[in-house]
């Protein structure tokens, strides 16, 4: 069975920038892999914003006389996150999936009185994983001033009054767009799930199983304590396209192993095909079992995987690290050599990061998601790429802490950088669909193209970044 799902987010001034660009497609290189370009055609709005959320909003502060104090990390404006997931839409077809978006876009517009007009934009997104709708809007509330008169204030805390407040949306979601016709289940009430209200980067997470109600945080799994990782023979982008073959190698917990080459040989679609993105011959084994035979949520609880999108959310930097875990995010932070500039930051772990992580630089960015990542360790850690932003320094620093983390574990880096990689156990070079399996000074002898990437890169005396 599938749910109603209905999230909302506080946005600051800050939080509505990146979510106007992310909302609009205002980024030509998108870094989000679930975003299918060739799909973006079907995406539509049930209200279109003619300027920036920003100015949207002073623009609609002015014309309908809006009060309330707004300071300058004050929360403006609402995100609500609209959805199911793939099942419900593929179940219903193109059309009734475009209804029920507009349906969900009426019955905000009458939620609380909001009124349309505070509706800032209403963006449906057909090209990722799981279809959804971001509606942006003003909370605004119809009160009265000391003088008795009649107003309209902007007053987020007042509009939303804690958790009774997201239990009455669901609530009125579920019972409003049911009515219309969707068959659909409320989603799990938190005194079953005995979970958070999440924040809409993690629901769209969520929504790509195909049950909403696995919450991973509930799992209990029994992990293997000597997972083995051998002979995959063939990866394949369809049936017919191969990416590639031949790659007969053997890992065993504790090695740290390196997957490099030249660009776009596959190195991020090799990470992938354990998440099983991709069909592939051979055999993964985890636990007994290959890795295809898998459902999502036991795989994600054995394979821990850093992409190169840092996925960061409109919450502290402490919340983006632990995710409701218990761990000491100080702890982990030194890990990752990213605790002098938090503990220097004015909230210290209690920083807002903004949506995206747009206050944070490329480099804070990399190594909070890498924190997060190291917090929620999996038998088999896949990094892609997690040093791209660092400095050579701290790249030494903080490969050495993942090193001395690495006793039973399967640790693969994928990366262009190859400073470190004479310390990995084995590396597996990539190139024009074949691979190669050696140490470092193996393929130095054998693979005249790495031995070039590495002295080049040795020699170039790239001391910041590479």
């Amino acid at each position: 069975m599938s749910y109603a799902i209905i999230r909302n987010d506080k946005l600051t001034r800050v939080d509505a920038q990146g979510s106007y660009i992310h909302n609009d497609r205002r980024s030509k290189g998108h870094s989000n892999k679930d975003i299918d370009p060739t799909r973006t055609h079907l995406n539509f709005y049930c209200k279109k914003n003619e300027l920036t959320y920003i100015k949207e909003f002073d623009k609609m502060r002015k014309e309908y006389d809006l009060k309330g104090t707004i300071r300058s990390n004050s929360n403006i404006m609402c995100e609500m996150m609209i959805t199911s997931d793939n099942a419900f839409f593929n179940k219903i077809g193109l059309e009734e999936t475009k209804r029920y978006f507009k349906e969900s876009y009426k019955f905000v517009c009458n939620y609380k009185n909001l009124g349309e007009k505070y509706i800032v934009s209403a963006a449906v997104h057909l090209d990722e994983t799981t279809p959804h709708m971001h509606l942006v809007y003003i909370p605004v509330i119809h009160t009265k001033d000391k003088e008795g008169k009649d107003i309209d204030k902007i007053c987020c805390r007042d509009f939303w009054k804690g958790r009774d407040s997201y239990r009455q949306l669901q609530n009125a979601f579920h019972k409003y767009i049911t009515s219309k016709g969707f068959d659909l289940e409320r989603g799990l009430p938190v005194e079953e799930t005995g979970a958070k209200h999440e924040k809409i980067e993690d629901l769209k997470k969520l929504t790509n199983f195909e049950n909403t109600k696995n919450v991973l945080e509930n799992i209990t799994l029994e992990l293997p304590e000597t997972p083995q990782i051998s002979d995959i023979k063939k990866v394949m982008l369809n049936r017919d396209e191969k990416i590639f073959e031949k790659i007969s190698f053997k890992a065993q917990p504790g090695q740290m192993i390196g997957i490099t080459g030249p660009v776009a040989c596959g190195k991020s679609t090799f990470g992938k095909v354990f998440l099983c993105e991709y069909p592939y011959d051979g055999s993964i084994k985890l636990d007994g079992r290959g890795a295809s035979q898998l459902t999502d949520v036991e795989r994600a609880g054995m394979i821990g995987y850093l992409g190169h999108d840092t996925e960061l959310f409109a919450d502290t930097i402490k919340n983006n690290i632990l995710l409701g875990d218990d761990s000491d995010e100080k702890e982990l932070l030194g890990k990752v050599c990213f605790d002098g500039e938090v503990a220097a930051m004015e909230a210290g772990v209690n920083t807002m990061v903004g949506t995206g992580g747009v206050r944070l630089s490329g480099g804070q960015a990399q190594r909070l998601a890498l924190a997060r990542t190291i917090c929620h360790e999996r038998p088999v850690m896949i990094l892609d790429d997690p040093f791209s932003a660092l400095d050579k320094n701290t790249e030494k620093q903080v490969y050495d802490n993942l090193r001395s983390m690495s006793g039973n574990k399967i640790v693969f880096l994928i990366s262009h950088r190859l400073y470190m990689f004479p310390e990995l156990d084995k590396i597996i070079w990539l190139e024009n669909g074949r691979a190669e399996v050696g140490t470092h000074e193996e393929l130095m002898h054998r693979v005249p193209e790495y031995a070039k990437l590495y002295n080049d890169q040795k020699g170039g005396g790239m001391d910041e970044v590479w």
